[in-house]
């Protein structure tokens, strides 16, 4: 699933001495046209967030308005209710991380395998204090391929939320810092 292929590639990462990681969607979603503002920032922060949801993030004008909607609602409500998260795009999966970030995270706890992933990565990275920033993103939709994201993941992906805040409550809070670029 989707976190197994992001917990094998920053173990990669990580054994090949990478001082930042970069995760993206694979199909284009994400423009690696980011990545050099992405390298900017980080040395300044632990996590560089791509957000569609700050101020001057966008999403591509082809999503329908219940694909919005369900997408703020998941990030501006749910998720931020249940798990007390700052981050403004909690489902976000463009981000780059520092060495120390992801060593900090004992990723062996991280379970989520879905779409989830981000959500538990995201609440794990500010319960344990890391210095986040979020830059605005334009995120394109699909030019290729089929969502994988049907009612049932979606379903699954609100439950399994109160799964990670259960599953991480003994995780030593910190005194989060989060920055939002305006």
């Amino acid at each position: 699933g989707l976190g197994t292929a992001y917990l094998d590639g920053f173990a990669w990462a990580l054994e090949h001495n990478a001082d930042y990681i970069v995760q993206m969607d694979a199909d284009f979603s994400h423009s690696p046209d980011y990545i050099p503002e992405f390298l900017k920032r980080i040395p300044n922060y632990d996590v560089v967030v791509g957000s569609r949801y700050v101020k001057g993030g966008s999403v591509d004008d082809r999503w329908s308005a219940w694909r919005w909607f369900l997408s703020w609602w998941a990030n501006s409500v749910w998720v931020r209710s249940i798990l007390w998260v700052k981050t403004q795009d909690a489902t976000a999966g463009f981000k780059c991380w520092t060495r120390q970030a992801l060593e900090k995270i004992d990723l062996n706890r991280v379970k989520a395998n879905g779409y989830v992933f981000q959500v538990e990565m995201c609440y794990l990275a500010e319960k344990l204090g890391l210095r986040i920033l979020e830059i605005p993103i334009y995120f394109e939709d699909r030019r290729i391929g089929q969502s994988k994201l049907n009612v049932a993941v979606k379903v699954e992906a609100a439950l399994r939320v109160f799964e990670i805040r259960w599953r991480h409550r003994k995780v030593k809070p910190a005194t989060r810092r989060m920055t939002n670029d305006e």
